[in-house]
């Protein structure tokens, strides 16, 4: 078994012990929630191909904004990855309101 899976083994079989930092990270981005036969995943992880492509953007921009932390992201060891909850806090927080144009009063043209 690798590292991870080992977490994920002792965090759904309720190992606290093991797998308390993982189950705290994930359950803060809101990835796995609380059940009655221990813990179960609510969301699902995108890869920067996936999330660049929902986004509409190029991988570069998307990798670069993750690696200065500019956009909400998981790593998962040294993969980058970003839940549908990232997803939607980038498009939240990227809308913008239209712009109007103020009208000149009289003053101002003379």
């Amino acid at each position: 078994m690798t590292t991870s899976e080992v977490y994920w083994h002792n965090l759904t079989n309720g190992d606290a012990a093991s797998g308390w930092l993982v189950s705290g990270v994930a359950e803060a981005s809101g990835l796995l929630q609380a059940s009655r036969g221990g813990w179960q995943m609510t969301g699902e992880l995108h890869t920067v191909a996936e999330t660049a492509q929902i986004l509409k953007v190029r991988e570069s921009w998307l990798k670069t904004k993750a690696s200065a932390r500019l956009v909400p992201c998981t790593f998962v060891g040294k993969h980058l990855r970003f839940s549908d909850d990232d997803i939607a806090e980038i498009m939240r927080v990227g809308a913008r309101q239209p712009v109007t144009r103020r009208r000149r009063s009289a003053s101002n043209n003379a």
